[in-house]
């Protein structure tokens, strides 16, 4: 008799080790597919940052470009900045003439713009570029 209690004693522990082991491996498995799929995101993520950087550092690249030749211009050619008058003048006379239906201010333009409410027309995009800095202080 002790014998055969012993027997279903060690089947039992054989029994519940096993379902142990079923249980871990099945917690295993879903934390190493969760760890994977966080991978993945990690990596499109990292894909999608890195083509950002990109692009964000070639404009940065083609303005410091700008920049530089206007001003090798501007030290070769002393003269245009008496020209800087009619320069303003003239964007005065574009904007009255092109923005008559944005006569709030450029600060309405931009929140119009990014609540999706008004459309800004393409010939006003000088206009919307020069209020920028002034827009984000």
């Amino acid at each position: 008799m002790a014998s055969f209690v012993t027997q279903i004693t060690n089947q039992s522990r054989q029994h519940l080790e096993s379902e142990r082991f079923r249980i871990h491996f099945t917690t295993v498995r879903r934390q190493a597919v969760r760890a994977l799929i966080a991978l993945g995101k990690v990596l499109r993520w990292s894909a999608c940052l890195a083509v950002m950087a990109a692009l964000i550092g070639s404009v940065a690249a083609l303005f410091l470009w700008a920049l530089y030749a206007a001003t090798l211009q501007r030290f070769a050619a002393p003269w245009l900045i008496y020209l800087l008058p009619l320069a303003g003048v003239a964007m005065g006379f574009y904007y009255r003439h092109l923005g008559k239906h944005v006569s709030a201010g450029n600060h309405l333009i931009l929140g119009n713009f990014q609540r999706g409410g008004l459309e800004v027309p393409f010939a006003l995009a000088p206009s919307i570029l020069d209020c920028l800095p002034k827009a984000l202080a």
